[in-house]
């Protein structure tokens, strides 16, 4: 943490956050030939199966502070596309044209007023909402409805709902079980309090009125968690709401069917284990094993990742996005099957191809549109709008979090 917050405070002072004139924008398709993808600028980023159709700064997509963060999206009933992003000093709202992967700038939803910005701004969807909470102190969580015509909106008075059950008003993460209505505010400060920056629930049955029928501190810190209706092969917990949690050096499992009395079903470590971030298809809930690692070809610090059919979708900071396929997992456990088939390095150009090994780059990516496009929200740029081009393999299609990641 020490070394992330060094990063963030270096970058901040020397104005690299507030440089959009650095990064020049894109508005045509550059396509990813051999090995790289060049822009009618000149610059050059490094790529493997995926194209480049767009770049917006955050400057552009009306930030002052830039720092983005996290990022999820959200389908209209009509098709249309559209994405909350991530930004220090709040959330702005694009709309994905689906036929060239533009970013149609809409809006934005500010901090509440005193509250200072924080990198850490994190967006999950339930059905129609954006829930958004973030680690500034006094901040809360909000919920916000995706259909709104566009503008600068009030903190205040343009959200559907606003939760202020948090200790400090600061959440580290946010998750959501739109099957069930609720949210889950993770690693929610101070470590001391009751809750134990462990779970937090929040039900949205009413998204106008959120309330907390109560948390699970029991395995005390919680990074980033997933929940959601168990559906897998453990016949023993077929029809109880099940959350993952990812909890620095462990996954622990946890049955919260009665959010008011929830339990730990199993906690595991695994090789490797630091700041365990995401992880699903468990076998035996109360057994989870380890079968086997995948090891990047690059160096980089491994972050947010998802799982789609057959592809995991990583950001992995200063190594871009990287994609993998996973299609023999479900013949082979041991997923020594496992083979990067798509890149794409936000960090370029750079005088050297590889990875940095620091808090830069892409933080979080949504690639689940219908349309194909992929969005990258990156910490000091911006947000760029890609393609991959290269083959894709229906063996099953479960949009989830991904595999145990460091």
């Amino acid at each position: 943490m020490s070394l992330k917050l060094a990063t963030y405070s270096r970058n901040r002072e020397s104005g690299l956050y507030c440089n959009s004139h650095l990064w020049k924008p894109v508005r045509t398709l550059a396509k990813c030939k051999k090995g790289v993808a060049i822009t009618p600028s000149g610059d050059k980023f490094r790529c493997k199966n995926i194209d480049l159709a767009y770049f917006a700064s955050h400057a552009e997509l009306g930030s002052v502070t830039g720092e983005g963060s996290s990022m999820w999206g959200w389908t209209a009933p009509d098709g249309r596309e559209f994405a909350a992003i991530g930004q220090a000093d709040g959330a702005s709202f694009v709309e994905v044209i689906r036929k060239t992967g533009a970013l149609v700038y809409l809006g934005r939803l500010p901090p509440p007023t005193g509250v200072k910005p924080e990198i850490w701004r994190e967006i999950r969807m339930m059905k129609k909402y954006a829930v958004i909470g973030s680690e500034a102190t006094g901040h809360g969580v909000h919920v916000f409805d995706m259909e709104r015509n566009p503008k600068i909106f009030d903190p205040e008075t343009d959200v559907t709902g606003y939760f202020t059950g948090l200790p400090i008003g600061a959440t580290h993460n946010i998750v959501t079980n739109p099957d069930r209505d609720y949210a889950v505010a993770v690693g929610a400060r101070p470590r001391n309090s009751t809750c134990a920056v462990g779970l937090i629930f929040i039900d949205l049955k009413d998204p106008s009125k959120p309330t907390s029928p109560g948390c699970n501190a029991a395995d005390g810190y919680v990074h980033d968690a997933q929940c959601l209706p168990y559906r897998g092969p453990d016949r023993r917990y077929h029809g109880r709401d099940d959350c993952y949690g990812y909890n620095e050096n462990s996954l622990t499992i946890y049955d919260v069917t009665d959010r008011s009395n929830s339990s730990i079903i199993s906690i595991t470590s695994y090789e490797g284990a630091a700041y365990t971030h995401q992880g699903s298809d468990i076998q035996d809930l109360q057994k989870p094993k380890q079968t086997r690692y995948f090891k990047s070809s690059v160096r980089g610090i491994d972050h947010n990742q998802y799982v789609d059919g057959n592809f995991v979708y990583q950001s992995n900071y200063g190594a871009g996005l990287r994609i993998l396929d996973i299609s023999t997992v479900r013949r082979d456990p041991t997923g020594k099957g496992t083979k990067e088939v798509g890149y794409f390095d936000n960090k370029s150009p750079r005088p050297c191809f590889g990875g940095i090994i620091d808090f830069v780059g892409s933080w979080s990516s949504y690639g689940l549109f219908k349309s194909g496009w992929i969005l990258i929200n990156t910490i000091e740029r911006g947000v760029y709008s890609v393609r991959y081009t290269g083959e894709r393999k229906y063996e099953y299609r479960n949009a989830c979090f991904g595999w145990v990641q460091r």
